[in-house]
């Protein structure tokens, strides 16, 4: 599964008033994240990712990603477990002149094929994995 949302950052969007929207995501893990920053953002476009008002991405806190004509992407295996499963995606710009739009994408595995690929190898996770390629069912 991936779910993705876009962001328009306004010219001159400062770090203490950033713009922020919602990307809706579901019960399972977070294997995959990518943020697209399109030509001209020059790394003037500054982009975290929240779950529950806590930085997850980057780890760092104070940290954030910037690039230009460049799609920032990385696995990773974050846990959305309980309610809510929305991240927010925080934006702002350093003084630019033009707005600019970025791209954010999370690729997620349900919870038992990602326990099954991660390591917690039960049965229903092999089923769950099997089902997912077509693979029939069965343990």
């Amino acid at each position: 599964m991936f779910y993705e949302t876009s962001l328009a950052v306004p010219a001159g969007t400062p770090a203490d008033a950033p713009v922020e929207t919602e990307l809706h995501a579901t019960h399972g893990v977070i294997t995959r994240v990518e943020i697209e920053f399109n030509p001209g953002c020059t790394q003037m476009v500054h982009v975290v990712l929240l779950h529950m008002n806590h930085q997850v991405w980057p780890t760092n806190p104070g940290g954030d990603f910037a690039s230009d004509s460049h799609v920032v992407g990385f696995d990773d295996y974050y846990e959305l477990f309980d309610v809510p499963y929305d991240l927010v995606v925080r934006a702002w710009t350093d003084g630019t002149d033009y707005d600019h739009d970025i791209r954010v994408r999370v690729g997620m595995l349900s919870q038992e094929v990602a326990e099954y690929i991660y390591g917690k190898r039960t049965a229903s996770g092999l089923a769950a994995l099997q089902q997912a390629f077509g693979l029939g069912g069965g343990s």
